[in-house]
């Protein structure tokens, strides 16, 4: 059983972590108000206090439009208060366990981007998280990166649940079909963090990891299986009975997003010997568990 100290527990992917560690691993959880990662002092007092073995930072800010225009506070959470963590995980002792995103990377690529691809984010989100990586990088003894995309679960707001609310209220919707990436579900990156706590081989293996399921869809073709499924139930609750496919360009937003931006899964599958299911399937059991 390992110690460890979780900031941002509040959030999609915290929350996840808490219901699915908290009776593996001795849990000490905290939200934003409990304990700011900005906050220098408050997080050297705490992570002092309790000596874990892991950091496991969830805290994020993932408004991808209102970094646009609120690039300070986008840069203070997911840039500069990671020095704060790596320094006391320095400190302590403690590996650091962090999450980025697939927006570190533009849409040059073709096939699922690779750990090594360079970096060149396309709105100000990304570029915020490509900084925070690379002070991670620079400041951190022992360290984990995991870049995720494409993220939904039963906590927060995501993409999968947004068209579920939009098929109660409306008969017809319009998704994009030009973006490209690999929905991610949080309870799969929980499998794998977990994984990696419960093998000390495995933790010894720091760096830079992509974790994504298999396979590679439209934001389009996720809600289509959605539709689908929704169908299928026959519930009076669901007015949807058309979506309609559109280009990107036909939705205004403040913060460009990559067209492609599936992480390649290679080499988290070679390293820790994980082997990740297709996508649709992770979706399958998500909609098992939601459209109750």
């Amino acid at each position: 059983m390992l110690n460890i100290i979780l900031f941002g527990s509040g959030g999609q992917l915290g929350a996840e972590f808490v219901s699915r560690m908290k009776k593996q691993h001795k849990l000490s959880i905290f939200n934003r108000s409990d304990c700011d990662i900005a906050d220098y002092k408050k997080v050297r007092q705490s992570v002092l206090r309790i000596q874990p073995d892991i950091i496991l930072n969830c805290a994020a800010y993932t408004n991808v439009d209102g970094a646009e225009k609120d690039f300070s506070n986008s840069n203070i959470v997911n840039n500069l208060a990671l020095e704060n963590l790596s320094n006391v995980a320095n400190e302590s002792n403690s590996t650091l366990i962090h999450f980025s995103t697939d927006y570190v990377f533009d849409s040059t690529s073709i096939i699922p981007i690779k750990e090594n691809h360079p970096k060149s984010p396309l709105n100000q989100y990304g570029l915020s998280k490509h900084l925070g990586e690379e002070k991670i990088k620079t400041i951190c003894n022992k360290f984990f990166i995991f870049r995720v995309g494409w993220v939904y679960g039963k906590n927060g707001d995501n993409f999968p649940k947004k068209i579920i609310d939009l098929a109660k209220k409306n008969t017809e919707i319009k998704v994009i079909d030009d973006q490209i990436g690999v929905p991610t579900p949080t309870s799969f990156i929980v499998e794998v963090v977990k994984e990696l706590l419960n093998d000390n081989n495995k933790l010894s293996k720091y760096g830079v990891y992509n974790i994504s399921p298999n396979g590679i869809a439209s934001w389009y073709e996720v809600a289509l299986i959605i539709k689908n499924r929704i169908d299928g139930m026959r519930n009076d609750d669901f007015k949807l009975k058309k979506i309609i496919p559109v280009k990107s360009s036909e939705f205004k937003s403040l913060a460009k997003r990559p067209k492609y931006s599936c992480l390649c899964n290679e080499k988290i599958k070679n390293m820790f010997k994980i082997n990740p299911l297709h996508w649709e399937i992770y979706l399958d059991s998500f909609l098992d568990e939601i459209l109750i």
